[in-house]
């Protein structure tokens, strides 16, 4: 009997204790509802102790597919950045956009760094993209042939006149510093064959419809490494604007090249589309409106072709000038002309900021 009292006693003791076990469940399950799981709960403050926790009765969000794929490198997108302010000094060469030829040479080629950032932003002049103003911009070409007349460009021309270097120009040091430190920003100038092939030189690294592509492919590094902390490239070089090779099909290679570096591309060609298909979709390019100093324009025809050109800029809403070279007429014409443009309904900007109309609001011409 005694016996019997004590399994009697064990199996209530065993029941009590899945009872308690039941109920320590129940409370859990109920305290998970009102919570949310311990783990996501942490999770979640382990990425931001400062959030507010979602409702109860929230759904997730769903995440992309690609979401935990690991990218190798940044989007070719171009990264939104503010312009600089205006007149502010270029910033020296990044060493994180610039990329070796060869496995162990020196960094001279422009690249896209890692993070996304190109030097079509990184070197760009500074511009006010509230003035709502039409717009109008110059390229001078032919920047470091002189260092003399070169310097007195920097010196003496507004910020946002840009400047197209010369691959052919002995590279001055100094005189690239002092470009940078007044405000222009700076663009390389491609040798390309001519429409007057034959008559004219583009000289010993010009681009040649009969070259073969790695022959083109050799000259075009070349001209991209002869300085670095430039925005783009140009096919001016003097009076020379390199229409043959530009009309023929290796074009597109270069453009694509031009694009993969991140770099934007001015057509100093008159009258020709505005974007060219065969080149990647990042390629920020135009083309001039107007040649300010053809056929040896003198002083009053530069002031003719000046005051066509704010006539098309009131008409488009934009107009991009160039001139083949910073003599001292030009000049002196340009240094008039821009102090009478700031009492006028136009704004002088930079080349960089006519060229990236379909990025955004940030860049936008108009």
């Amino acid at each position: 009997m005694q016996g019997i009292r004590r399994k009697s006693r064990a199996w209530r003791a065993l029941a009590g204790f899945w009872v308690f076990v039941i109920i320590l469940l129940g409370a859990g399950a109920g305290t998970l509802q009102i919570l949310g799981p311990p783990a996501q709960a942490m999770l979640h403050a382990a990425v931001d102790p400062h959030a507010h926790p979602a409702p109860p009765d929230a759904h997730p969000a769903p995440v992309p597919a690609h979401a935990h794929a690991e990218p190798a490198m940044a989007p070719r997108g171009i990264v939104a950045t503010a312009p600089r302010p205006p007149n502010a000094a270029i910033p020296p060469p990044d060493d994180d956009l610039l990329a070796a030829q060869e496995p162990g040479g020196p960094k001279r080629l422009p690249r896209i760094a890692s993070d996304g950032r190109m030097s079509l932003q990184a070197y760009a002049a500074g511009w006010d993209p509230a003035d709502r103003r039409r717009k109008i911009a110059v390229l001078v070409a032919d920047i470091g042939l002189s260092a003399q007349t070169s310097g007195n460009a920097a010196d003496r021309l507004p910020a946002p006149i840009s400047f197209a270097i010369s691959p052919y120009a002995v590279q001055n040091q100094a005189l690239l510093a002092r470009i940078r430190a007044s405000g222009h920003e700076m663009l390389v100038s491609l040798p390309m064959e001519p429409a007057s092939f034959g008559l004219a030189d583009a000289g010993p690294r010009a681009l040649l419809t009969s070259g073969s592509r790695d022959s083109n492919e050799i000259h075009l590094n070349w001209a991209l490494s002869r300085f670095p902390g430039y925005v783009g490239v140009t096919g001016a070089l003097g009076p020379l604007r390199g229409e043959r090779f530009a009309a023929s099909a290796q074009m597109g290679d270069i453009l694509a090249a031009i694009a993969r570096a991140g770099l934007l591309y001015i057509d100093p060609r008159i009258g020709r589309a505005k974007a060219d298909p065969a080149a990647e979709t990042t390629l920020a390019q135009r083309n001039v409106d107007l040649v300010l100093d053809s056929n040896g324009a003198d002083a009053r025809e530069i002031d003719q072709r000046l005051a066509q050109l704010e006539a098309i800029a009131r008409r488009d809403g934009a107009a991009l000038g160039l001139a083949g070279a910073a003599t001292p007429i030009m000049i002196e014409r340009l240094v008039t002309w821009t102090a009478r443009l700031a009492t006028t309904d136009l704004v002088l900007v930079p080349v960089s900021a006519m060229t990236l109309p379909r990025l955004g609001a940030v860049w936008a011409v108009k």
